[in-house]
């Protein structure tokens, strides 16, 4: 006992089969580069609007040996470890994004260095440059260390049976309020002396050469989805029949046919049916005689 599939039903099948491979090789292949990239670009270049830093350089170009200006911003970098901080590193075969902190006193040698190397590409290079915020930091430290001395002189004119716990809590929350403005005129300070360079450099893809890569990924993708859907028709087949085969030996009904337990039954009643017919055949006659 098998399950048959109608003409209709197998070309609908194979149909199905085509189109969910086609939607899967379209859907992971491109002929952008640099996908893999574009999420940690987002990322990075968020952090470096927010950053603080006075003085911020962004560039950006493309080339297509990606692997020798990956060696040359390696050395580079040892070069100027000293003077350079790297904040974020992401290096992928599609590009590589390097956020840098520069001391400002080797910013425009490093910079240099950058600039130098050759590319058939354009480089974009944009600058900005946030106003000087200091002062007023510092006038607010001047004012909370001026209220921190009146208030120790107070508590040691305060005599010892008197209640200091009031002073001393005012004392208390001026010395935080110092320390906050401490660190965060250091950070300024940091942020003042040194310069946020944001790197971005892709691979480059010549069009033939774009089409090709993904013209290989997408029949790749193709063949995998197809015949694996294949293989999992079939075996969804396979099984289907053997359940049937299975029913039908326990003497289950199907829909292909009755179960072998009930052939026996069947055969019984074919015999009574037979039986009646005869005695009705004879007792008919035995009437018209």
């Amino acid at each position: 006992m098998r399950s048959k599939l109608t003409k209709q039903s197998k070309i609908m099948l194979i149909f199905l089969v085509v189109l969910l491979s086609f939607l899967y090789a379209k859907t992971g292949s491109s002929l952008r580069q640099g996908d893999s990239l574009s999420n940690d670009l987002r990322r990075i270049e968020r952090d470096f609007r927010n950053a603080n830093n006075q003085t911020k350089h962004e560039i950006q170009f493309g080339l297509e040996d990606l692997g020798q200006f990956i060696h040359f911003i390696d050395r580079l970098e040892n070069e100027f470890n000293a003077s350079i901080n790297i904040l974020q590193r992401v290096t992928s075969q599609s590009g590589l994004i390097h956020l840098i902190e520069v001391n400002n006193e080797f910013l425009n040698e490093f910079l240099a260095q950058i600039r130098s190397y050759e590319t058939d590409n354009i480089k974009r290079e944009l600058s900005s440059q946030s106003p000087d915020i200091y002062i007023d930091l510092n006038e607010r430290l001047e004012i909370n260390e001026a209220l921190r001395r009146s208030y120790l002189d107070e508590i040691q004119r305060t005599r010892p049976s008197q209640n200091i716990t009031r002073l001393q809590a005012q004392l208390n929350a001026v010395q935080m309020t110092i320390d906050s403005l401490n660190l965060a005129i250091r950070e300024q300070q940091h942020h003042q002396k040194n310069a946020l360079l944001l790197l971005n450099v892709s691979q480059s893809v010549s069009g033939t050469k774009n089409m090709m890569n993904f013209t290989k990924q997408f029949t790749t993708r193709f063949i995998i989805m197809f015949i694996g859907l294949i293989v999992a028709i079939l075996m969804i087949f396979l099984l289907s029949n053997f359940v049937l085969w299975i029913m039908s030996a326990i003497g289950i009904h199907t829909a292909s046919g009755k179960g072998k337990g009930y052939q026996y039954e069947g055969y019984g009643d074919r015999r009574i049916r037979r039986k009646i017919k005869k005695e009705n055949t004879k007792n008919n006659k035995d009437e018209i005689l």
